[in-house]
This record gives structure tokens, C-alpha cells and sequence, in this order.
């Protein structure tokens, strides 16, 4: 009997005998825990480092946009050469429509800046929020994980 025991552990089969049955499966279902555990923590890894390279691409988006708007718009009067001169001379009408059109878009441009340095700003402040919570996300994910650990090589030992 003894010997038909050991032949079928041997095997890889599991014991008849309950109480030996309940310890393995006890410290499989630990080791399959842990395993488990450990997996769950490198997916949580995976997902905070999508946000984080998420975060940095739109902080360098928003470093692009602040770099570009400080740079000056470099609206100048408009210079007509003297053919257009002379056939905007002709048609009064025109010469006002395009005075009046030019005059507009450097209202409309200034406002545009004026809106894009508000929206500079409400983006990083924006961005320093996600950037603290997703830092405050990965310290409590990590204490978590940790304290899981602890707990199963506890309830192991």
C-alpha cells in the first residue's frame, strides 16, 4: 500500500490521503496566489507607465504649445506692390474691404493669443494635478501590493 503511494506521488499524482491533499493544496493555492498577486502588480506596472508616458506626451504637447506661443506672431502691416496699388486706387470699395479685413484679423489674432496663453495656463496647472495624482496612485498601489506580499509569505510561513 505504501509502496503504491509513493509510486502514484511519483507520478504526479495527488495523495488520497486527505490531510496530506488539504496541506499541498493549501500551499499550491499560496504559491498560486503569489503568482497571481505578482502578475496583477506588473499589469498595475504596465497601466501606471501607459498614464505616465500618456502624461508626458501631453506635457510635451503643452512644452510645443507654450514654446509656439511665445514666439512672436510677426503680423506686419500689409504691403501691397504697386500693381495692387493701383487696382485697389481704382476700386475704393475694395481698398476699404481689404483695410477693414486686415484690421480684423490682427483683433482676431490678438485675442487668439490672449485665449491660447489662458488655455497654456489652465493645461499646466491641469498637468500638475494629473502628474501628483497619478504619484499618489503609484505610492498607494505600491504599499498594496506590498502589503499582500507581506500577508501571503506570512500566512505561508
Amino acid at each position: 500500500m505504501e509502496e503504491r503511494r509513493r509510486k502514484s506521488i511519483s507520478r504526479g499524482r495527488r495523495s488520497s490521503c486527505p490531510h496530506e491533499q488539504g496541506n499541498r493544496n493549501t500551499e499550491d493555492d499560496f504559491k498560486s496566489e503569489i503568482r497571481n498577486q505578482k502578475n496583477y502588480k506588473k499589469q498595475l506596472q504596465r497601466e501606471i507607465d501607459d498614464y505616465k508616458n500618456l502624461i508626458n506626451d501631453e506635457k510635451n504637447r503643452l512644452e510645443e504649445a507654450l514654446r509656439l506661443e511665445k514666439e512672436p506672431l510677426n503680423i506686419k502691416e500689409i504691403e501691397f506692390t504697386d500693381d495692387e496699388l493701383q487696382f485697389l486706387n481704382e476700386r475704393p470699395n475694395y481698398s476699404a474691404m481689404a483695410k477693414e479685413i486686415h484690421k480684423a484679423f490682427i483683433i482676431t489674432s490678438e485675442i487668439a493669443s490672449k485665449k491660447i496663453e489662458n488655455l497654456s495656463s489652465e493645461a499646466k496647472l491641469l498637468d500638475d494635478k494629473l502628474e501628483n495624482a497619478f504619484k499618489r496612485a503609484d505610492d498607494v498601489l505600491e504599499s498594496f501590493v506590498q502589503a499582500e506580499e507581506n500577508k501571503l509569505e506570512r500566512l505561508l510561513k
